[in-house]
């Protein structure tokens, strides 16, 4: 059975029972409910998604918002966010020095140039930077440096 199958069998199953409640799924009991997945790995069951018990909702919170403050996180980054709160995350960002574009952009097309050069390729015969290499360094950006919130202001204001 796949995934999508099993949650829309969880859904209809809870639907069906939801009159007997009076809030929603995950509130802590799972009465009448039964679940049924493909495998239960790491110690993990359907059922503890229905009756509450395998949501964690700081955690959930606080992914969400990296998801939108920034390009999401690992669980180190939410782990942070949960320890400092969404106030102080945002001060330390504010407080990040800023991420040279140039500097990257660099770095990134000396490694694509030495690339060509290592298969013989003659330096007055390669252009660029090109608008590759700024694809590359935009990407390299918002992805991998700690200012998140920053990088996401930028790319929305860009759009």
């Amino acid at each position: 059975m796949n995934r999508l199958l099993i949650l829309f069998t969880l859904l209809c199953t809870a639907t069906l029972h939801a009159q007997e409640y009076d809030d929603y799924i995950g509130a802590g009991h799972a009465n009448g409910i039964t679940v049924t997945t493909s495998h239960n790995a790491e110690n993990t069951d359907g059922l503890a998604t229905v009756n509450g018990v395998g949501m964690d909702a700081p955690a959930m919170e606080a992914a969400r918002f990296l998801s939108q403050a920034g390009f999401g996180g690992n669980m180190d980054d939410v782990q942070q966010v949960m320890d400092m709160g969404f106030e102080q995350w945002i001060d330390n960002q504010m407080a990040m020095p800023r991420t040279v574009f140039e500097d990257e952009l660099n770095e990134i097309w000396d490694f694509i140039l030495n690339m060509y050069l290592s298969v013989g390729e003659e330096e007055d015969d390669i252009f660029g930077p090109s608008g590759v290499t700024f694809n590359y360094t935009w990407f390299q950006n918002m992805m991998t440096k700690p200012d998140q919130l920053r990088q996401k202001v930028a790319f929305e204001l860009s759009q």
